[in-house]
């Protein structure tokens, strides 16, 4: 779920969705068709494949139209 504001009234489902990033590595986003753009974090994930659990690995910006740019986290 993403709440607006953080942890607020407002809850919208979400999936996450494999976005091929300009690197070339396949790492999952969170993408939704009735959440506002703006209201979905800008979040990178990949799953950990023992556990089968997501863990947040960076974020992401968009470049030239379709563009993904991933930004690892520090």
């Amino acid at each position: 779920m993403i709440c607006r504001p953080h942890e607020g009234p407002e809850e919208y489902e979400f999936d996450l969705f494999g976005v091929t990033f300009s690197d070339g590595v396949e790492r999952l986003i969170c993408k939704s068709d009735i959440v506002p753009r703006d209201y979905i974090p800008r979040v990178v994930y990949k799953i950990n494949e023992m556990t089968g659990l997501y863990y947040e690995v960076g974020s992401f910006i968009k470049e030239d139209g379709n563009k993904y740019v991933f930004v690892p986290v520090d």
